[in-house]
């Protein structure tokens, strides 16, 4: 396994002053190492998207000169495409930045595919193809690399050539230190747990009224609470990939009026994504947009998000939605739920909740049975 520190001192002894990017838990033990590293070292600026993390990188290296770094997982790779081809590329720009980039559903070098959950078997499948297309040069870090080998070479690339390069990091090469991540709370003693705010969302919603749920722990809860109590799940649709996208799905349901309204449960690291979705699900009046902030992503490691310091409330009012709420107990949630059930507008409410999950929390089954079962409860409701 290869150690962090030995891996972030490489880079800062070959001139690399800034990291951005988006959490993936394989490159965890990366990510945390960057802070423990302090600034004297590094300027660590955790990006709301992949995208937003490349252009944070191009402006550093145009103020700077220096070379930046990027961390994201695969499945980001899709977001940050239209910067790394139209601004970055040796074709337009050409800004040299590393990015590093953790491998889910991987190809080992003996071939098959690693066995991951559904939405990483097509990405993981395209990676290293991907790369290949945008004329990214590329090396992948295995247990047995050696990163003082094979990274300064194509640091080397990156600048000579003025180009984004890769190093791709396949799962378990990382070394961690075995201590756990501190754990965020950001809002103090808080009595909810997202666990708990999922659960009185869903119980107090009529049948006719189906979830949009977002990516990651909260899909996984809501799942659990509907096999807990023996409930069929067709009335939910769970997001288990496009993080940021839920609320568009939830649009995009209800505009078929084949429901009087649809709840979206979103997350403030899924939301940040993308909150262009905020302003325009406003208009709709059949959409309850809630929010769960923890101030960190949860499913990727706990690292913190913007919702530690940003009132989404007061940005959804700002953005057009003129039933709003920010709750954190449980009295103060299901009045809000029973409020924009029979609102006339459009309703936002967010919730302020403790960072964490239960241990062995399951995962949902099959996808494809999920959107079956998911039309039909569409197709058949009154």
């Amino acid at each position: 396994m290869i150690n962090p520190s030995s891996l972030l001192c490489l880079l800062h002894a070959h001139g690399v002053r800034f990291i951005t990017g988006v959490p993936d838990s394989l490159l965890k033990p990366f990510i945390t190492e960057i802070d423990n590293c302090g600034p004297h070292l590094f300027k660590h600026m955790p990006a709301f998207s992949e995208g937003a993390a490349i252009a944070l990188a191009a402006g550093h290296h145009l103020a700077t000169g220096h070379l930046p770094v990027v961390y994201m997982q695969n499945s980001g790779l899709g977001n940050a495409i239209n910067p790394l081809v139209s601004v970055c590329s040796s074709e337009v720009h050409g800004i040299p930045m590393l990015l590093v980039i953790g491998w889910r559903g991987e190809i080992p070098e003996i071939g098959g595919q690693v066995h991951d959950e559904p939405q990483h078997s097509l990405q993981g499948l395209i990676t290293l193809q991907q790369l290949e297309l945008l004329h990214i040069p590329m090396e992948v870090l295995s247990s047995d690399s050696q990163e003082n080998i094979i990274l300064p070479p194509l640091l080397e690339i990156a600048r000579r050539e003025s180009r984004p390069v890769a190093l791709v990091v396949r799962s378990n090469v990382l070394k961690s230190d075995g201590e756990a991540r501190p754990e965020q709370n950001p809002f103090g003693l808080l009595e909810l747990t997202r666990d708990a705010a999922i659960c009185a969302c869903a119980e107090h919603l009529p049948p006719n009224i189906p979830i949009i749920c977002t990516t990651g722990m909260a899909s996984r809860e809501l799942h659990e609470f509907r096999m807990r109590q023996g409930l069929e799940a067709g009335s939910d649709f769970l997001v288990v990939g496009g993080m940021g996208l839920a609320s568009m799905i939830a649009l995009g349901v209800l505009q078929a009026e084949k429901v009087p309204k649809v709840m979206c449960i979103d997350g403030d690291g899924a939301a940040s994504m993308h909150l262009g979705g905020i302003p325009y699900t406003s208009r709709h009046p059949g959409i309850i947009h809630v929010l769960i902030n923890n101030g960190c992503h949860d499913s990727v490691g706990g690292f913190s998000t913007v919702g530690q310091w940003l009132n989404f409330s007061d940005l959804a009012k700002a953005c057009g939605f003129t039933n709003t709420a920010r709750v954190q107990s449980m009295f103060e949630l299901r009045n809000a739920v029973s409020a924009a059930i029979t609102s006339d507008t459009a309703s936002f409410i967010e919730i302020l909740c403790r960072p964490g999950n239960r241990v062995g929390i399951g995962r949902p089954g099959s996808p494809q049975q999920a959107k079956v079962a998911f039309a039909n409860f569409l197709r058949n409701i009154h």
